[in-house]
């Protein structure tokens, strides 16, 4: 693998203690959590209050990923949506409220060296999540 890149914006929060916003290593990048924190003044906000919080937290995303139909369906119940009128299948594209959710197959051994995920169905639905994501933007 190539060397590790540290990813870094001022339209996000700086991450707590040491951790980077992102890193990027060869074609791989992984994100950090985002906490609820007020990127204009880097305080937390809603003390104690997880509702808050929560709000806060969510107030840039617009597309979700769930690789797996498990994830597929736990996002479904976390956004109070009807499994049944959202039915998983790979590549589908769902707007419930202000959100945009993406399945994709779980890319777990079994589904890779069975073909039932390959890696150009994978990169096709990441590269769907990210458009979407950058919808409006």
């Amino acid at each position: 693998m190539s060397d590790s890149q540290v990813i870094r914006t001022d339209d996000a929060p700086a991450p707590a203690h040491t951790f980077s916003q992102g890193i990027r290593k060869g074609s791989f990048l992984q994100v950090s959590g985002q906490g609820p924190m007020d990127p204009a003044t880097g305080t937390y906000i809603g003390d104690g209050d997880v509702r808050e919080q929560t709000r806060r937290t969510l107030a840039n995303v617009k597309a979700i990923l769930a690789l797996g139909k498990i994830a597929h369906d736990s996002v479904l119940k976390t956004l109070d949506a009807r499994i049944a009128a959202h039915p998983f299948k790979h590549g589908a594209v769902y707007e419930i409220g202000k959100f945009r959710l993406i399945s994709s197959y779980h890319c777990s051994r079994y589904n890779t060296n069975t073909g039932v995920l390959t890696t150009e169905m994978f990169e096709t639905v990441v590269a769907k999540a990210k458009a979407l994501a950058q919808a409006g933007s």
